[in-house]
Order: structure tokens, then sequence, then C-alpha cells
């Protein structure tokens, strides 16, 4: 039996390099180059090869007398998470990474309550073989994974 799984351009995969934008309440959300353009100063960064975003649903079960049966489930939430290497290293990432500026351009790690301001929104945005935008909102986000530095040392001879 063969599958036809058809092409790249019938499944509008992204196939460029994915860039990320962080804000607050992104309003008119627009699959449009002008929509991107306009996110300029909220641009956390491009990330190189591979971006990767998964979602998944939490899943309650509603007590009731027949025990677990279909119809008495609801979502409650859904963990998302965006996977990458992100080509920059920016004010925007420490502070999504729960980090507050103490003084000009000196940073440190927040601790306590998390405050309702250090929740952000973030767009994925990507192109399709077309060149369109494919955009993903996944809101309330912070980066609770870590803060990765990979330093290469070049020698020459």
């Amino acid at each position: 039996m063969v599958v036809d799984y058809g092409n790249a351009k019938e499944k509008n995969l992204i196939v460029n390099e994915g860039a990320v934008y962080i804000g607050s309440n992104f309003q008119d959300i627009k699959s449009t180059k002008e929509f991107v353009q306009g996110l300029s100063d909220k641009l956390l960064g491009y990330f190189e090869d591979k971006l990767t975003v998964s979602t998944k649903p939490k899943i309650e079960q509603i007590k009731n007398a027949a025990g677990k049966v279909k119809g008495f489930e609801r979502v409650v939430g859904f963990d998302s998470k965006i996977t990458g290497n992100l080509l920059e290293f920016n004010k925007k990432l420490l502070e999504t990474s729960l980090f507050t500026e103490a003084e000009e351009g000196h940073y440190k790690a927040h601790m306590g309550i998390i405050d309702v301001t250090q929740y952000k929104d973030a767009l994925v945005v990507g192109e399709n073989e077309q060149g369109d935008p494919t955009i993903i909102l996944i809101k309330d986000i912070y980066n609770k994974w870590s803060l990765f530095f990979l330093v290469i040392f070049l020698r020459y001879y």
C-alpha cells in the first residue's frame, strides 16, 4: 500500500528560519508581511536550523457516578513549549528567563512569586514555501528551562 503524503506546498510547512517575538496582548494578528514587519521592536531573535513548538492539553476527568466515561472530560489548559537554538542573546531573553535588571546592564535572577507582569506572549513566525508568514501565538509564557551558552574556540595556524 502506497500512502500519498502530498508535498511541502500543499502542507503549508515552515521552510525558512523561525523568529520569536515577545510582547503583551498582541492585537489583530494577521499572516501578512506588513504585520510581521511592524513587530520589529518585539523581536526576541531568530532560531538556528530548527524551531519546535509543542503543545499538550491538560485534561481533567469530571467526577460522576458512572466513573471514567466519554463525555465527562474537559480541557483545563495547555502545556506549550518552544524549543530551538536562539542566535541572539539580548535583554528580552533575560527578562523572559525571569531575570530582572538590578541596574543599567546588570541583571539578577528573580526570586519569589512570579509577578503577573513577568508573563509574556510569544508569536512564533516562520515562512511557508510561498513566502507567506505562518504565525503561532502562545500566551502567558516565561523561560523556565534555562539559559545555555556555547562557547566555540577557533584556533588558526
